[in-house]
């Protein structure tokens, strides 16, 4: 998650973006919150679509990183290209549920398995809950009603950790946002950076 972090960076100071609003989504908020954590002077707000909040709290938790740990230990033992693999076109996969194979596949296709199930060992792993509530920035929290990886309850407490912050529930919506409720999401961003 840092050096992903420190890739963000690295694109920002190329692209001589010295402040500005960070979007994110799942695994990307971790990110994003790493990153803020090492340069909250350049960071001027926060949007966090389906946040991974509390994600060590759910129930299948446990199984997945006995799982996703036995799987990295044997994958880090096979061959690994760093070729680049191309681009998933997500609008193929609309609508898309959260465990959706066909969508899942494709992101495995194109970051490889090992490189999948590294990143998700990772994100299991990770124990940033005490680091929200650091945040000193306006925030803006996304979250559909019917997400099944990181259920509505911990965007409702992320939002009450994070002062100041503001929670958009999306009725009906699952963890796929940036796929499934792609003009509502886009509406939901404009409106609150056009408020800054």
């Amino acid at each position: 998650v840092e050096k992903v972090a420190d890739d963000v960076w690295a694109l920002a100071t190329h692209l001589r973006a010295e402040r500005f609003t960070l979007v994110s989504h799942s695994l990307g908020t971790l990110i994003a919150l790493s990153l803020m954590r090492t340069r909250k002077q350049n960071v001027v707000s926060a949007i966090f679509l389906s946040p991974v909040f509390g994600i060590s709290s759910v129930w299948w938790m446990p199984g997945a990183r006995v799982f996703l740990a036995t799987y990295v230990a044997v994958a880090g033992a096979l061959p690994f290209s760093s070729e680049p693999r191309g681009h998933v076109d997500y609008s193929e996969y609309r609508p898309t549920g959260d465990w959706t194979p066909s969508r899942i596949f494709a992101d495995m296709r194109n970051t490889t398995v090992r490189v999948y199930a590294y990143c998700l060992k990772h994100m299991y792993l990770s124990d940033t809950d005490a680091w929200w509530s650091d945040l000193q920035i306006p925030v803006l929290i996304v979250h559909g009603t019917r997400d099944t990886i990181v259920p509505v309850l911990n965007a409702v407490r992320l939002s009450h950790a994070i002062p100041g912050s503001k929670l958009v529930l999306l009725e009906g919506a699952n963890h796929i946002l940036p796929v499934n409720n792609f003009e509502e999401v886009k509406k939901i961003i404009e409106d609150f950076v056009a408020a800054r």
